[in-house]
């Protein structure tokens, strides 16, 4: 039963890692992309081909607000969204990672 809720908060840990790793990349980003009006890219084409492409408008951004519902924001305005989830990210990783240290405490 332990062994089991163990392994339940160390998925949870990694997970979490994961969301905060994916959300700093993205931030990091979004700091930088306005800085050019213009930028080459691969975009995807299908399933298994990429194309060369262009990302025009720099500054225009769609963010998933859930459920398959997005919002175009600038990139300042979706860096403010990318650091409130980051926030929450970080409480969640905070609390599993308390919750092991308990369990290592007691053994």
């Amino acid at each position: 039963e332990q062994g089991l809720y163990i392994d339940e908060v160390d998925q949870q840990i990694e997970k979490w890692t994961r969301f905060q790793s994916d959300y700093e990349e993205v931030q990091t980003r979004l700091k930088t992309l306005p800085d050019r009006l213009t930028y080459d890219c691969t975009v995807p084409f299908g399933k298994l081909a990429f194309i060369p492409g262009r990302i025009v408008h720099s500054n225009e951004i769609l963010v998933l607000l859930g459920e398959n519902y997005f919002v175009e924001r600038s990139a300042k305005q979706s860096l403010e969204i990318v650091e409130r989830r980051l926030k929450n990210i970080r409480e969640n990783l905070n609390k599993h990672q308390k919750e092991r240290t308990i369990f290592d405490e007691q053994k």
